[in-house]
């Protein structure tokens, strides 16, 4: 089932060098980004405290309104017998300013990312939901 431009874009970048502070060894889901889609999600990166990541225009349209989806899934190490207490969570991050055509946003998000749990792992994904395309008369 082929998802909509809008929400088709799963996207996550591998942990390279953390931000200030002690970096984690957490998964983040990592795709290809969707044919056709005009952002991109680059250079993730995370601490105990926060996440940042670059969102980046490919296309020649200014978009706005961009929503992005952060994602803390937890995978439980017996799947088949879980445990009650879940610390995934997910978040909505909205960005404020418009990505001009070719340009990049950096956006913070802070939250605990702290991975202290011997039960289970965590997955961290960031994950396009929405945005608006803005075109302008005369321009290709």
């Amino acid at each position: 089932m082929r998802r909509p431009l809008f929400a088709a874009l799963l996207v996550a970048a591998t942990l390279c060098a953390g931000l200030p502070g002690r970096a984690l060894a957490d998964d983040f889901m990592v795709a290809t980004d969707s044919a056709g889609s005009p952002l991109a999600v680059r250079d993730c990166r995370m601490s105990s405290s926060e996440l940042r990541c670059r969102v980046v225009n490919q296309s020649t349209s200014e978009l706005r309104d961009v929503q992005l989806a952060v994602r803390r899934d937890y995978r439980w190490t017996h799947e088949f017998k879980p445990g009650s207490d879940n610390p995934g969570w997910s978040a909505i991050v909205s960005l404020r300013e418009p990505i001009p055509p070719g340009g990049s946003v950096t956006f913070t998000y802070p939250g605990s990312f702290e991975q202290s749990r011997a039960d289970g792992t965590f997955q961290t994904s960031v994950d396009v939901m929405s945005y608006t395309q803005v075109s302008y008369p005369g321009r290709l």
